[in-house]
């Protein structure tokens, strides 16, 4: 049985757990045929190759990110295929899972399963003294036993079983999660997120310690970065995913003032690199 876990990851919370859930799966090639891909190298036509998918992305305003619900709206239709999802958040998911599965199930996916896993906010960190006390506990949080995302891989090997044994995918599907009070919540921290967002965005800039090494230019995913006359240029179409502010060797990258000398996020062991994503 061959499956995909397909992703997006701003920082590297989301890139880390995607490894993290392909390391379990990888114990039982009898069983499945594990792939690892983020949205960003893959084309929606792509999907029909494999049985499952396992969907990853980091939670925005309750939501997806942006370059996640445009790559979901050119899903291409599919029938007896499944989908599990799984999220990172710094605080709350809400209704994140469900909004991600609608697309999925509205194109012939069969949902099979969630699980949302917190993990340090990186949106936050930014803007956080290197030695505050939650970028401490952001360090020293034990990354390598992650006992909700055991749990999650769990099912996706029972289910996968199940499938080889001639289960009908159909039978195992299930309902995404539902949380009300996320329709209540939900609004109004949107439009306070879209005000924050506009006015944050105008603030992006790079200083003087900025080397030109253009990585930020080549690990922007939506391509909204560029060099202009010795000067870096930022475009209109950011994604807030943060990932130049704290992937720049020269921490030269800023939003106006609030993020200066202030703590920068490399995954959760430190090494996340991407432009070292899989292909």
């Amino acid at each position: 049985m061959k499956l995909l876990i397909l992703y997006f990851s701003g920082t590297g919370n989301t890139d880390y757990i995607a490894r993290y859930i392909e390391k379990k799966l990888q114990k039982f090639p009898q069983i499945i045929e594990v792939k690892l891909q983020t949205i960003e190298n893959c084309s929606p036509d792509e999907l029909k190759e494999y049985d499952i998918l396992c969907f990853g992305f980091p939670v925005f305003e309750l939501n997806s990110p942006a370059i996640v619900r445009t790559f979901l709206a050119n899903l291409t239709p599919i029938q007896n295929k499944g989908v599990f999802i799984f999220c990172t958040m710094g605080l709350w998911d809400g209704n994140a899972i469900r909004k991600v599965a609608k697309p999925f199930q509205k194109n012939g996916y069969c949902f099979l399963g969630s699980q949302s896993v917190v993990m340090p906010g990186t949106d936050g960190l930014a803007m956080l003294n290197k030695k505050s006390r939650y970028v401490k506990k952001a360090l020293e949080k034990d990354y390598k036993n992650l006992q909700e995302i055991d749990k999650f891989t769990d099912r996706i090997i029972d289910i996968a079983k199940k499938l080889t044994s001639g289960g009908d995918i159909e039978d195992l599907s299930k309902k995404p999660p539902f949380k009300i009070a996320s329709t209540i919540i939900g609004p109004p921290f949107h439009l306070l997120y879209l005000i924050m967002v506009y006015f944050m965005k105008k603030k992006f800039h790079a200083t003087e310690e900025c080397t030109f090494c253009e990585l930020c230019v080549k690990n922007c995913p939506v391509q909204n970065i560029s060099i202009f006359e010795k000067n870096i240029v930022f475009g209109d179409q950011c994604v807030m995913c943060l990932r130049c502010i704290h992937q720049c060797p020269a921490e030269a990258i800023q939003i106006g003032k609030i993020t200066l000398g202030k703590f920068r996020w490399h995954g959760p062991l430190g090494d996340f690199k991407p432009k070292e994503f899989s292909k």
